[in-house]
């Protein structure tokens, strides 16, 4: 049994479909990276290493790539193997940085990782390749939402901001080369 995420994605010219899951080892957290045939054929199953344990929600792919963006939402395993809630179990530890990871569609293979600032990225927006590199779009906060999902009528009732981000990343150099941090004054989620 491995973990799959709610958050499929498919590619509308090769009909393939990619996903992943975590695995939230305190030793030894691994991010599953899964690619599908058209025929529903299993690829692969690749494991690559995660800095930590994080609560990792979404991706976005490009023509080559799948881009996951690590934030330091960490999940506890212990405490829930000992009772506790999900919520129990998450903590945020900016100071831990967050990460982008850039995986081969192809091998399933690690590319690059590169540290990408503090922030928590709950959803992807889009990822493409161009002449100047790899485009990431998302929607970044300053700390996680999961607090904010509380039940009705309290449901975000706090809410804080949160801004569309551009990065274009320099592979080879395995860099960041650009950050456009849009104006927003809202709270935007699922893109």
């Amino acid at each position: 049994i491995s973990p799959f995420s709610a958050h499929v994605k498919f590619d509308p010219a090769t009909h393939e479909m990619f996903n992943f899951g975590v695995s939230f080892s305190a030793q030894h957290p691994l991010l599953n990276v899964y690619r599908f045939a058209a025929d529903g054929r299993l690829v692969y199953r690749r494991r690559v290493p995660l800095p930590y344990p994080a609560s990792t929600h979404d991706f976005a792919l490009s023509e080559r790539f799948a881009v996951f963006y690590v934030s330091p939402l960490i999940l506890d395993m212990a405490t829930l193997l000992g009772g506790g809630t999900v919520m129990d179990a998450l903590s945020w530890r900016p100071e831990r940085g967050s990460h982008l990871l850039v995986v081969s569609r192809e091998s399933g293979e690690l590319v690059r990782s590169m540290p990408v600032g503090h922030g928590h990225c709950l959803h992807l927006v889009n990822a493409f390749e161009t002449g100047e590199g790899l485009v990431v779009d998302l929607v970044e906060f300053e700390k996680p939402l999961y607090p904010e999902y509380q039940v009705v009528p309290d449901l975000f009732t706090d809410t804080f901001r949160g801004h569309p981000v551009r990065l274009v990343v320099d592979l080879a150099r395995g860099a960041i080369v650009r950050r456009v941090d849009h104006s927003y004054d809202c709270s935007p989620d699922f893109p």
